[in-house]
């Protein structure tokens, strides 16, 4: 039983494209969890992609997910693109569920989705 809650995060997505470093550098990176929760044990994510250093694309679902007392969802999805070329790179996430139940039904959803979109050109 969780005796503390710390901080939950429902639906958590973020892409990241760090500017001169990265057009510089030849990596992109980005990472979406579809869930994230966190309490004074520790952190669960569920539905986790991470992005390859080079690009591409990375995904991962889930078909359902339950902590007790604290999270239950259907349908986690998460997935993150991203290139490289000489003066550009961008990163984009997204991540989803649906029926979502925080805290014994103190926050309920039919569907949660996050987008994060990130896009560097070495400039400043």
């Amino acid at each position: 039983m969780i005796s503390r809650l710390g901080a939950l995060a429902v639906v958590s997505a973020f892409a990241l494209a760090p500017a001169r470093a990265a057009a510089q550098s030849g990596t992109v990176s980005g990472r979406g969890a579809a869930a994230v929760v966190t309490t004074t044990a520790g952190a669960q994510q569920f539905a986790v992609a991470a992005l390859p250093d080079a690009g591409g694309m990375a995904d991962s679902e889930l078909a359902s997910v339950a902590v007790p007392s604290t999270l239950s969802a259907e349908g986690l999805a998460s997935i993150t693109t991203g290139q490289l070329d000489q003066t550009l790179v961008s990163a984009t996430t997204t991540a989803e569920a649906a029926n979502v139940n925080v805290l014994n039904g103190l926050i309920t959803a039919k569907a949660v989705l996050a987008v994060a979109t990130s896009y560097a050109n070495g400039a400043t």
